[in-house]
């Protein structure tokens, strides 16, 4: 089963589909007879699982199979060794389980004593059911004597179970019934004023009456659909208690108390959080109201718009505009519901779908003339408003918080590079503000914003938000700068210089990368934003710095143009005595050259002088080398 889903044999090709199912078929034929004694392993597994199995053996190799048998016996002695395991680690369990099997045949026990009380009993029960069986035989022939009075008494029983027949028709919903019953009771007590039990039996039907009308009244404060609204208003309108107007009125109150009982479920199963709770009341708000209007409508045969029904509230007409007025009451409700509930939700993306919920709420609402959308858009740009307020509240102390020297301090270079990459191809901060952190905090904080208001951007509150950012912005350029009058004597040359590149970088570059956040987020091709005012307090800082920087080159230059002449002065004297030590080394040299010529000439006679002396040498040896060799010669002759 392990190896069920190898498609390939170890050793070979592969099988084909109809003469697997053949080899397969004629194995599980075979498989009871050659199952081994004592191995109950396959007994547990299902038909479909044996032949899985056997499928999978026809796609192994010879090897394969031959090792199968092996690998099968070392999978059953490690489930044996598993099953001793567990047997050990769940001892105590077994002995619960012991313990449970004594005390529940001890119970059995018991039941059994129990059964036989009981059947012991059985005769006095014996004995009980004839005496009932006695008595109900009286109470038969009880009523057939009642029977054979009913039969002489027919008309006054008949008149008798009105008011029963009254309370059933109620109960089951017959109202066509209830009504020719209350009918029927009218007119007999009419047809009989003074008699006592007619009236007692017109007063019961009345008493139905009223319980049908509260029924029919209760029916239309639940979920019913218009059939049954058409019904409900039929039978009211036979019981002949209401006027038109009246039966309208009771028609709106009815349906709205079901309509306020469906917000109030919504509260009380949303209570804690205000996102799901607005979501399940505007759904309530577009399904019901847009039904109850379509209901009163269909019913009344009321297809009028909203100025004739203003038209006939003001000329006192048949329905005299409250269709117009329920109208308007709820959507007074639901408006104050969004004020009172929208403030709770803090996030861009709810806010955003419970505003595209109330768009479409009010847009479906409008096929009926009751588009309510211009009455709670303001609500929604209030609630973006305060949270670009919160949000810049909060980016204010951020940035005032760390705008301390020690906090100053760049981030390493490998945080910029791993920031550098990571933010390739999207919108992100310029990563020079990694450098300063109160600028990245500050960046931070209004990302978070945008990405908020980018969820529900309303173009309606571009300018505002625009205003809100320019203004805080203009407080943080402010602050910075009163930051570096306050600390500017405490600061290192260092840290001043690292102050002034962040006002650079805040100017140059965090400015407008907010504004093209702004575009970005509603879309615009003007962010709205004045980065000239909003940065002239920078601009005056860098400008002081530039003048000063500027001033610092002058003076570096002048002392460098000193510096210049007097080294060019310093080369003039060097190259002059260094032509002076050049003369001297000449007139040096020709001196050296004369004695390296008088000494060379010197050497010259002394070795002429020599050569001289070696050849007088030379002839003299020769000579005597000539003479002894002639006496040698004379002695030799002599000899």
């Amino acid at each position: 089963r392990q190896h069920g889903g190898s498609s390939r044999r170890e050793g070979g090709g592969r099988t084909g589909p109809a003469v697997g199912a053949m080899a397969t078929q004629s194995l599980m034929d075979l498989l009871p007879a050659v199952q081994p004694a004592g191995n109950h392993g396959s007994m547990g597994m299902s038909r479909d699982d044996q032949e899985r199995y056997l499928l999978s053996l026809l796609t192994f190799g010879l090897e394969r199979v031959a090792a199968e048998p092996e690998r099968l016996a070392n999978e059953s002695l490690a489930v044996k060794k598993e099953t001793e395991s567990h047997a050990v680690d769940n001892y105590s369990a077994f002995l619960q389980s012991a313990v449970c099997v004594r005390k529940v045949r001890e119970e059995l026990e018991h039941s059994g004593r129990l059964l036989h009380e009981l059947a012991a009993e059985v005769p006095n029960l014996e004995r009980a059911c004839a005496h009932v069986q006695d008595s109900a035989g009286e109470v038969e022939k009880l009523r057939k004597d009642t029977h054979t009075m009913a039969k002489q008494h027919n008309q006054l029983l008949q008149l008798l179970e009105v008011p029963q027949l009254m309370d059933t028709a109620v109960r089951n919903d017959y109202y066509d019934e209830a009504l020719e019953l209350a009918a029927f009771a009218k007119k007999a007590s009419d047809r009989h004023p003074g008699n006592n039990l007619l009236v007692g039996v017109k007063a019961a039907v009345q008493s139905s009456l009223d319980q049908m009308q509260a029924h029919l009244l209760l029916k239309l404060q639940s979920n019913i659909q218009l059939p049954v609204c058409l019904s409900v208003i039929a039978v009211l309108r036979r019981l002949g208690r209401h006027s038109d107007a009246h039966l309208r009125y009771t028609f709106l109150e009815c349906r709205d108390r079901w309509l306020s009982a469906a917000f109030d479920e919504a509260a009380r199963v949303g209570s804690g959080a205000a996102y799901p709770y607005l979501c399940k009341v505007t759904d309530l708000a577009r399904t019901h109201m847009f039904e109850i209007i379509t209901q009163y409508r269909a019913i009344f045969l009321d297809w009028t718009s909203n100025a004739d029904e203003e038209d006939n509230a003001a000329g006192g007409g048949a329905d005299a505009g409250l269709l117009y007025a329920w109208a308007n009451a709820r959507v007074t409700h639901f408006s104050g519901v969004l004020e009172r509930e929208l403030p709770r939700v803090a996030d861009g993306s709810q806010i955003a779908s419970l505003l595209e919920k109330v768009m479409y709420c009010g847009a479906y609402l409008g096929r009926e003339g009751l588009d309510l959308r211009g009455a709670v858009t303001g609500l929604f740009e209030t609630r973006l408003l305060a949270l670009c307020s919160h949000a810049l509240a909060v980016a204010r102390d951020a940035l005032d918080h760390l705008l301390v020297p020690h906090r100053l301090v760049p981030m390493p270079a490998a945080v910029k590079s791993r920031y550098e990459e990571a933010s390739a191809g999207v919108m992100s901060p310029p990563a020079v503000l990694l450098d300063h952190p109160p600028l990245a905090v500050l960046s931070n904080k209004l990302m978070d914003l945008f990405n908020e208001l980018r969820e529900c951007a309303i173009v309606s509150v571009r300018t505002r938000v625009a205003d809100k950012v320019g203004a805080m912005l203009a407080w943080s350029a402010g602050r910075v700068v009163s930051a570096l009058v306050d600390m500017e004597a405490g600061l290192s040359k260092e840290e001043r210089k690292h102050f002034i590149a962040m006002i650079r970088a805040m100017k140059q570059q965090f400015f407008p990368f907010i504004s093209e956040c702004l575009k970005a987020v509603f879309d615009h091709a003007e962010s709205g934003l004045d980065l000239v005012a909003i940065g002239r307090s920078l601009q005056e800082v860098i400008e002081v710095e530039e003048e000063a920087e500027r001033k610092v080159r002058e003076e570096a230059e002048r002392v460098r143009a000193v510096a210049e002449a007097k080294r060019q002065a310093e080369a003039a004297a060097r190259e002059a005595a260094a032509v002076m030590q050049a003369h001297e080394a000449e007139q040096q040299a020709l001196a050296a050259a004369a004695q390296e010529q008088a000494r060379a000439q010197a050497q010259a006679q002394a070795q002429e002088e020599e050569a001289r002396r070696a050849a007088a040498m030379a002839a003299e040896e020769e000579e005597r080398r000539v003479a002894a060799e002639t006496a040698l010669a004379a002695e030799a002759a002599a000899a």
